[in-house]
């Protein structure tokens, strides 16, 4: 048995209570097992229990063998002089505090439900991509639809830290920050790094300044992504070249080369210079983008920011100097919704967090319930198993689930696990 199972058993009281007793013999009553603690020092704080006649309020540590108390030096550690109760599976030892205090033991060797240990363990070792999946129509649909609201608040919580992470990068400003993290995500998955380093190359400020028509944002934006070195081309494309090249000498400007940028085995609709082209109009169109922001209300204000083209050069070009068939190239809804997903909400949610706004924070997760499931292998596999997502929201904890709890197997601390593991006869 290991000893995470033990700590699952004590916080569920997964054991039979029926006069529970220390090993010295003393009744004990659980009125509270106490906070699971994450951090170093005793497993469980704030713990309130009846050991004879005594009220005992303080900390639960919890071990295979009591001898492990020892073998661990808490009886030497200053932070377990708290402890009111030592939960063991086998009791071979008595033990003390550094200060000689006896700690009642508790064993439960003989307690512990056979169903419970009997469910985790079979979780632990079938073979399934999915541990539950064998179990998943047991569930209760209201409990995952819960389990799904917390999961999809976690992997916000996730890229809040990674934005804080941004904004002090950039000394605080929102509005480069946005910019930075926006480029991020038009590089979509492929061209993600080469979409930050230009944003880094080609500061928003710079590009505000001097981008001062479409033409020019796209001249600063192809120029520095690298695009624009070759000294011959179409008449378009040798206009943003000497764009460039006034601006490069007079900023100072870097490139990137242009092998940073991938095209293989991708759509043309999804090329690098469809997409930075659309980037360019974005940002061309809303000088002050990240203002818009904190006032989206709802999924239809958001996808209106999203409602652009790239410049009608491109309508007939997916790459400098190779005409193509018409088509203009509007982003369209699924990669819109994308950016929604994992730009716009995780900074709406961040900035609820930075200005304790419990309305924006809030505000994040509901839109992210308005918009249609992103579909990719993942949601595709837990709709094999009969786990349809109805929106982002869902497919967001989806991917969460499946990432951070199901390919680890950290069943005792997955919502759906519980469920299962808890369920006894």
């Amino acid at each position: 048995m290991l000893e995470v199972f033990l700590h699952h058993v004590w916080k569920y009281s997964l054991f039979i209570k029926e006069d529970l007793k220390c090993t010295s013999g003393e009744r004990i009553e659980i009125i509270d097992p106490g906070n699971l603690n994450s951090d170093s020092g005793p497993d469980f704080h704030t713990a309130r229990l009846k050991i004879g006649d005594t009220l005992w309020v303080g900390c639960v540590e919890v071990h295979l063998n009591s001898s492990d108390w020892e073998k661990h030096g808490h009886d030497q550690d200053e932070a377990y002089e708290n402890c009111i109760l030592h939960v063991v599976l086998n009791a071979d030892t008595n033990v003390k505090t550094k200060s000689g205090r006896v700690v009642h033991c508790l064993e439960l060797k003989s307690r512990i439900h056979d169903s419970a240990f009997r469910n985790y363990r079979n979780l632990l070792e079938n073979h399934h991509h999915l541990p539950c999946e064998p179990r998943l129509k047991e569930t209760d649909p209201n409990q995952n639809e819960d389990w799904f609201h917390q999961l999809a608040r976690a992997r916000l919580e996730i890229r809040s830290r990674q934005i804080a992470s941004v904004l002090e990068k950039f000394n605080g400003s929102w509005d480069q920050s946005y910019y930075f993290w926006m480029g991020k995500q038009f590089g979509f998955s492929l061209n993600a790094i080469p979409f930050t380093m230009l944003c880094d190359v080609l500061p928003l400020n710079l590009l505000h300044r001097h981008g001062n028509n479409l033409e020019k944002t796209e001249a600063l934006l192809f120029g520095c992504a690298g695009f624009l070195e070759d000294e011959s081309g179409d008449p378009y494309y040798m206009v943003l070249r000497e764009h460039f090249l006034h601006y490069k000498n007079l900023l100072r400007l870097r490139s990137l080369h242009i092998s940073s940028w991938k095209f293989l085995r991708m759509r043309p609709n999804n090329f690098p210079t469809v997409r930075i082209a659309q980037f360019a109009a974005l940002y061309f169109d809303n000088n002050n983008l990240f203002s818009l922001l904190p006032e989206i209300s709802s999924y239809t204000e958001a996808r209106e920011v999203f409602n652009l083209k790239a410049s009608s050069y491109w309508d007939e070009h997916y790459r400098f100097n190779c005409r193509a068939s018409l088509s203009v190239k509007i982003l369209g809804k699924r990669s819109a919704d994308l950016l929604i997903i994992n730009a716009c909400l995780p900074f709406l949610y961040t900035w609820g967090k930075f200005h304790n706004s419990e309305m924006h924070i809030n505000k994040a997760i509901e839109i992210l319930g308005q918009i249609e499931p992103e579909q990719n292998h993942i949601i595709s596999r837990w709709k094999k198993y009969g786990i349809k997502a109805g929106n982002a929201l869902h497919s967001q904890a989806l991917v969460e689930l499946s990432n951070e709890f199901c390919s680890q197997k950290k069943c005792l601390n997955c919502g759906i696990g519980l469920q299962l593991i808890n369920n006894l006869p």
